[in-house]
């Protein structure tokens, strides 16, 4: 079964010690350092990737770090919000009763991906839902329009609708996905050989790191704003 993303690690109660974040940057970038030293012993890194994950959910609590993580969720869904209006037009035609009555191929399509149904849906029928219907939702094999589609067409989902919530941000981290995938083809399959360091969240026992933002982020959001319009 897919495993739906929080939009975040739950970290429980983190000691301060009372860095600011840039020397928390600072101790990240050293430590990754270690971490990545092929020279290093293995207990130094092993030490390295646990004082990583201690400083990073150190980081991860500070209200700047939180600012600064909503401001690029924020920016990337106003960029997405034009694109994804754009997209439900489309699906709305493709999708329309008449057209699916007319093709047993895309019954099956929408029968195989019940989270196509979510389009053109209303708002207060998807609010009704059962917070269990979207974990069946795995966004699998399907196309970025729809994909973006099913976005557009989702309400604003109440504080204590949590599952809802995370669904709808483990979509959001699809779409991005599928739409790199789709502006360089080369992303979708890799040649063999030693995987690249992730940079999806903090290491456990590999170099797996996960960078706060940066500079790099927003012009990738700029880049992506300036193709939206």
């Amino acid at each position: 079964s897919a495993k739906i993303g929080s939009g975040g690690l739950s970290m429980g109660s983190v000691e301060s010690s009372g860095r600011s974040v840039e020397e928390l940057r600072a101790e990240l970038g050293r430590l990754e350092a270690v971490i990545n030293d092929a020279k290093a012993s293995e207990k130094d890194r092993e030490d390295a990737n646990i004082k990583y994950e201690k400083t990073f959910n150190e980081l991860s609590q500070t209200d700047e770090y939180r600012r600064e993580l909503a401001a690029i969720a924020e920016e990337k869904r106003r960029i997405n919000e034009p694109l994804n209006k754009k997209a439900l037009e489309k699906m709305l035609e493709k999708f329309a009763d008449g057209a699916v009555k007319k093709n047993s191929a895309l019954e099956d399509h929408i029968r195989e991906h019940p989270e196509l149904t979510l389009i053109g849906m209303d708002p207060r029928a998807i609010l009704a839902k059962h917070q269990n219907d979207f974990q069946s939702y795995l966004l699998r094999g399907l196309e970025t329009d729809e994909l973006r589609a099913i976005c557009a067409s989702l309400p604003k989902f109440r504080n204590d609708q949590k599952k809802q919530q995370d669904w709808v941000t483990f979509l959001e981290n699809k779409i991005d996905q599928q739409t790199k995938e789709d502006e360089d083809p080369s992303r979708k399959k890799r040649p063999a050989g030693p995987r690249p360091p992730r940079t999806l969240g903090p290491p456990k026992k590999a170099p797996a790191k996960k960078a706060p933002p940066s500079g790099d982020v927003f012009a990738e959001l700029l880049a992506r704003r300036k193709q939206a319009e």
